[in-house]
């Protein structure tokens, strides 16, 4: 009898010990729970795709937001994938993401060409071309590509880069100017309508004048100070310029006019309209008819018929 005694508290104390050893062994995913179709693995839910939070709650898909597709971050989204949202908002045409414009990337809310930076970096930066215009003018142009506004010097180029087979379109135009900016004679103007070469490679576009039009240049060595100036007198092109050519014996770039095979001009002497110096084609200039074609004009006591 003293035995079994002695066996009671012994017994009792083992269970103890198992009941312990029990607890501390106790299934941490028991007080855990995980929501759409998430499962537990020591006590932390491993959540589906598009699913994430502390128990798989928050769900990480699309929503269409004014005609793009836009990631949710918190709360429900509509769409589980990019392509079911692009497919019913806008035709699959207005994602948000990265363009590659001139060899960069820049983040757009709509149209974009990548989906992620990573993306555009590893095709844009390796994937583009460029087209080189030169100015083989007098005066410097203004060229517009893309929208991208840019100046040409005299006999100097610019280029623009952008994607292989893309479009490259936009307009050029050059004039005579005055000292205050004014237009001397007619204003030029290039279409201009191409496609980026492949990718590493370099177009080359010459902007030229063509042969239908004329620069002018003046020295007035003479005694009088010239103004103002008529070209292609008595023509349906004809221009007056109410410009001032001194008698100083320098050289004066004027501006561009139309070439006929009848062309006079004509500078009056201080604004007389009853005196004036006159240069006709056949007799003091004849035009090459080529390309970027120029005729330099002299006044003085010997050069340069008068009335």
């Amino acid at each position: 009898m003293k035995n079994i005694k002695k066996l009671i508290p012994n017994i009792i104390f083992i269970l103890a010990i198992l009941s312990a050893f029990s607890s501390c062994q106790k299934d941490k995913c028991d007080q855990q729970y995980c929501d759409n179709g998430g499962y537990c693995i020591d006590g932390t839910c491993n959540c589906p795709d598009y699913y994430y939070g502390e128990h798989c709650e928050k769900f990480r898909g699309y929503n269409c937001v004014g005609g793009s597709c836009e990631t949710v971050s918190n709360g429900v989204g509509k769409y589980t994938t990019l392509t079911d949202c692009l497919n019913n908002c806008g035709g699959g045409n207005n994602t948000f993401g990265f363009n590659c414009v001139n060899g960069n990337c820049f983040y757009v809310s709509s149209n974009a060409q990548y989906q992620t930076k990573a993306d555009c970096q590893s095709s844009c930066g390796n994937n583009t071309s460029s087209i080189k215009f030169v100015n083989n003018t007098y005066t410097e142009i203004v060229i517009n590509i893309n929208n991208n506004n840019k100046t040409i010097p005299i006999g100097d180029n610019v280029t623009f880069t952008g994607i292989p087979n893309s479009s490259a379109s936009g307009w050029a135009k050059t004039s005579g100017k005055t000292t205050s900016g004014d237009q001397i004679g007619e204003l030029l103007n290039w279409n201009l309508n191409y496609n980026y070469p492949s990718a590493g490679n370099n177009k080359i576009v010459n902007l030229d004048i063509t042969s239908t039009y004329f620069f002018l240049y003046i020295k007035n060595s003479g005694t009088h100070k010239l103004n103002p100036l008529k070209v292609n007198v008595n023509l349906t092109s004809e221009t007056v310029d109410n410009i001032l050519i001194p008698n100083d014996g320098v050289k004066y770039s004027i501006g561009y006019y139309k070439a006929f095979s009848n062309t006079e001009i004509r500078a009056y002497k201080n604004g007389d309209t009853n005196n004036w110096v006159f240069w006709k084609h056949g007799n003091h200039f004849t035009f090459p008819n080529t390309n970027n074609q120029k005729i330099e004009l002299l006044n003085n006591n010997f050069f340069g018929d008068t009335k």
